[in-house]
């Protein structure tokens, strides 16, 4: 998807690929990106000095956002990743480096059936650890969710 050699991924080994793929909006979330594979899957990439890195793959339509941090000075800061699902809003920060996710912040009643996919995602880290998390959806609709 990219030019040269340490940065070119065959697309074609993520679940969808067949039914094409999306740039999706790109928020301060520096050196990781996500395509939408065909509606069937989002794959997050990382770009870094070792070129481009297929991070994780989700299920369904996702958005990855950043994490505004009271420790701006960290090196390594988390990106948000989150799912919109008939059940509800799942949310989870990812290491950008390694991929590896923490356990999920659900958030009941923000769900895909009554909002279609989620497109935008930012959470504030709070100096306690805590989150505060902002999302919108394809319908314009916006939703706040306190997670810890």
């Amino acid at each position: 998807i990219c030019g040269g050699e340490l940065a070119e991924f065959e697309l074609s080994k993520v679940k969808g690929a067949e039914a094409g793929a999306r740039l999706l909006p790109w928020q301060r979330t520096h050196g990781v990106f996500a395509l939408g594979v065909g509606g069937a899957s989002t794959a997050v990439f990382g770009l870094g000095a070792g070129g481009l890195k297929l991070l994780r793959t989700f299920e369904g339509a996702a958005v990855v956002g950043p994490v505004l941090s009271a420790h701006e000075d960290e090196v390594g800061q988390p990106v948000a990743v989150a799912t919109t699902e008939p059940s509800g809003m799942q949310i989870q920060l990812m290491d950008p480096a390694s991929g590896n996710a923490q356990p999920t912040v659900q958030a009941a009643g923000y769900s895909s059936s009554e909002h279609g996919p989620v497109r935008l995602l930012l959470v504030h880290e709070l100096s306690s650890g805590e989150h505060r998390i902002v999302i919108s959806a394809a319908d314009h609709s916006f939703a706040g969710v306190q997670g810890g």
